[in-house]
């Protein structure tokens, strides 16, 4: 959900077509989804914080199999906590960012830019958050491949985005050796910074 949230505030405030209200469809769906375990009785309290309490589960980790900018940081347990905070600051400095960009510019979107934008948020956030799994990009990885086949752009940035996931399952599924995902972070950030530059300067188009 948090990965989308930019993208479900932009459209608010651009299309200027929703109420705020609407916003309290996400919970209510997430209820409604939960009452069956409600109902054989699971604690309520239990049921609707259990993703909020998952982020704590690998706190001793800045990033779990993810090639984010954190690969390239060696800190010690200490200084962790501190950098779970700042990357949780600079993720949403970098989200405004988008935002107020697209607002100055009164950018109009359409389906192409509203799936570029989706997109563009997932990566911002998964690349700048810490305690990102390889799995956290899997809706991204779907849009990119839907992008992609729709209007055949963006490819090396498909193709990075799945040799990441592909490396960690190959890993743990048949034991393959991915002592090469260094090499990964750096393909992948100079992809993302290539990928972010154009997409930024296509919707200001």
């Amino acid at each position: 959900f948090i990965f989308v949230l930019p993208l479900y505030v932009v459209i608010y405030i651009m299309k200027e077509k929703y109420s705020i209200l609407h916003f309290l469809i996400i919970p209510l769906v997430n209820f409604i989804l939960c009452l069956p375990v409600i109902i054989i009785g699971k604690p309520i309290k239990e049921v609707l914080m259990i993703y909020l309490n998952q982020t704590s589960t690998y706190k001793t980790s800045l990033t779990l199999n993810f090639p984010n900018f954190y690969n390239f940081l060696t800190i010690g347990l200490r200084d962790v906590n501190l950098f779970y905070k700042l990357g949780t600051i600079l993720a949403v400095i970098a989200c405004l960012s988008i935002l107020i960009f697209i607002y100055v510019n009164k950018i109009k979107l359409d389906n192409e830019k509203t799936i570029l934008l989706a997109i563009l948020f997932m990566v911002v956030v998964t690349y700048l958050l810490p305690g990102m799994h390889e799995r956290y990009l899997f809706v991204g990885e779907i849009l990119m491949l839907l992008y992609y086949i729709n209007y055949r752009k963006y490819l090396p940035m498909l193709v990075i985005m799945i040799i990441g996931p592909l490396l960690t399952y190959s890993s743990f599924l048949f034991g393959i050796d991915y002592n090469y995902y260094t090499y990964l972070n750096i393909a992948y950030l100079v992809i993302l910074v290539y990928f972010i530059k154009n997409t930024l300067l296509y919707l200001k188009k």
